[in-house]
């Protein structure tokens, strides 16, 4: 065996231990591998809006201006992503959505690429109270089974919701998910194919927010309620 055939072999081997055991737990072992490199992809929002419900006015537009704020920050940080992720680079890339249209509607924006190992997508703070996610086999070459894992993380990287995973033997099917309850929390989807292969499975992906967050909808409805003022008493 040459000299480059043997360093072949071994890189190859490393890469498939990584692979397994990375499958072995996917959302807290890929979150762990990957933190630093996601937070050089973006900076990471860590000030979850509105945690608590607005009882008062002024707690009630408190909330809405600092969803706002959140929002046109969040989508900057959408539009930064995967600025310099080429579709050969090897890495994560982050999962972004499309234009906000109204404040509880986002257009679907499409990630597609090729599958021969492992890929790791992740969201930055949901900005909806729900979510769709669509994965769809393009095609390719490959013909071993591959596996989708769905991750709801709280904003340290720890496990909010239940994993969620779906294993695909064919190039052509799709899956489509509805996940609830993200406000404070980040999505991650891991592709895993079962062999490390040269030839590759097609896929595409996305994520799109939809509706208010429950506080942020309960301020708006406290805000929209016409306001009592007390008047002083005239004196005579």
């Amino acid at each position: 065996m040459t000299k480059f055939a043997a360093s072949a072999v071994a890189a190859l081997a490393l890469v498939a231990a990584a692979h397994q055991g990375a499958a072995a737990n996917p959302c807290q072992s890929e979150w762990g591998k990957l933190t630093s490199a996601f937070k050089k992809l973006s900076p990471i929002l860590q000030a979850p809006v509105c945690q608590l419900l607005a009882t008062t006015a002024e707690d009630a537009q408190k909330c809405v201006d600092d969803y706002t704020k959140f929002l046109a920050e969040t989508e900057k940080l959408v539009n930064e992503y995967n600025v310099d992720a080429g579709s050969m680079k090897i890495g994560p890339r982050g999962l972004g959505w499309g234009t906000q249209t109204d404040p509880s509607t986002w257009t679907e924006r499409i990630y597609d690429g090729a599958l021969n190992a492992e890929r790791t997508f992740v969201s930055s703070q949901m900005p909806g109270q729900s979510a769709t996610l669509r994965f769809r086999g393009t095609g390719g070459n490959a013909d071993a089974p591959y596996t989708v894992t769905v991750c709801v993380l709280d904003l340290s990287g720890n496990e909010a919701q239940p994993e969620v995973h779906k294993t695909f033997s064919t190039n052509d099917a799709s899956w489509t998910l509805q996940l609830q309850n993200l406000p404070t929390t980040r999505v991650m989807v891991y592709l895993a194919n079962s062999k490390v292969t040269v030839n590759s499975h097609k896929y595409e992906l996305s994520l799109t927010p939809s509706g208010l967050p429950s506080n942020v909808n309960a301020a708006k409805s406290l805000l929209s309620k016409p306001r009592v003022i007390k008047a002083s008493p005239v004196k005579p």
